[in-house]
């Protein structure tokens, strides 16, 4: 039993590291539904890692992003309906990232907050119908060391 021990253990942060392929969800076609209309509604959904996940150093963070299309805010700078990109919120820092996954560098030890933003190509808040900000927020485990993911960037 302490071999398995050991070796959960020493696998532990490598769960937090490795994020799952990503596969978009399928569209919804309001078909087969009893006439519910498709939602058309902007959302975004942290998808990993898991909440309290264990990390050192960095995390790759993936977003399942629905019915806005990620677009490179540095060339698209005014805002389109139906566009955008997400800030990553972090130790009072912020990434800005066009693509489902952006590596963050986690300088804080203890459990740190990561909010994901959905945003305009201006970089103002997208709001839901309720005017709220469209967001997700994960608490992570962070432990310092050297990140061994790479480089922290945004997707690119």
């Amino acid at each position: 039993m302490p071999t398995l021990s050991l070796t959960l253990a020493a696998l532990a942060p490598l769960v937090a590291c490795a994020p799952p392929p990503y596969t978009a969800p399928p569209e919804d076609t309001g078909e087969g539904d009893g006439g519910n209309e498709e939602d058309t509604a902007a959302g975004l959904d942290i998808v990993w890692p898991v909440a309290e996940a264990p990390v050192t150093g960095c995390a790759m963070v993936v977003v399942d992003v629905r019915n806005v299309t990620l677009v490179d805010f540095m060339v698209n700078t005014e805002a389109v309906e139906g566009q955008g990109h997400y800030h990553l919120l972090f130790e009072d820092k912020y990434l800005p990232c066009a693509t489902p996954y952006c590596l963050i560098g986690l300088e804080s030890e203890g459990f740190q907050t990561v909010t994901a933003q959905l945003v305009n190509n201006d970089h103002s808040p997208m709001l839901d119908e309720n005017e709220a900000v469209i967001e997700d927020t994960l608490l992570l485990d962070v432990t310092a060391g050297e990140c061994t993911l790479g480089t922290p960037s945004a997707g690119y």
